[in-house]
């Protein structure tokens, strides 16, 4: 009982403050500031505009990856290089790296505690989960197709996508252990 009183006192709060307006409101700052940043270094308008499109599709702006990549970036104290699309495609190269690794390690966690006919379907789940992380990246990438951004945007999809299915992952792993 004690649990759903925290809960619904946590709800009130955040209603009663306007959280998340200010945290969705601080979240486009940044996005703002990236790009004020970027144009200062030679990007145009428009590819701008579709990074920050691309940033405020609520799959992306909920992965904590793309999110750090984005606050990196707003960061004053860094050098010009490292607001260049390559070294943004970079630092959520390593992120989409990361996430990855924790998927698989989930994966890893989750198999200790599933016989052997359900790791046989679930291998062929990940075989298709794959298949359509890897479509979803490439419609991602085809949004920006002729564009600096199309690589960036192909990542951040993956980075998305990876993060979430980590979630799931864990979350089942979770489960399963309290049985």
């Amino acid at each position: 009982m004690g649990w759903f009183a925290r809960g619904l006192g946590f709800v009130i709060k955040r209603r009663l403050t306007g959280a998340k307006k200010q945290d969705r409101a601080a979240y486009l700052n940044t996005v703002a500031d990236v790009g004020a940043k970027m144009r200062q270094h030679g990007m145009t308008l428009e590819e701008i505009g579709e990074l920050e499109a691309l940033m405020q599709n609520p799959a992306v702006a909920a992965s904590s990856g793309v999110t750090e990549v984005v606050e990196q970036a707003a960061n004053d104290e860094e050098p010009s290089a490292f607001l260049t699309n390559y070294a943004m495609k970079v630092r959520t190269g390593t992120a989409y790296s990361v996430a990855d690794a924790q998927l698989n390690q989930a994966l890893e966690d989750l198999r200790l505690l599933m016989t052997d006919k359900e790791w046989e379907c679930l291998e062929k789940v990940q075989e298709h989960w794959k298949a359509y992380r890897h479509s979803l990246a490439e419609s991602g990438r085809l949004e920006f197709e002729g564009g600096t951004h199309a690589g960036l945007a192909s990542i951040f999809v993956a980075l998305s996508e990876t993060e979430r299915r980590g979630a799931e992952v864990r979350a089942q792993v979770e489960e399963r252990a309290r049985r």
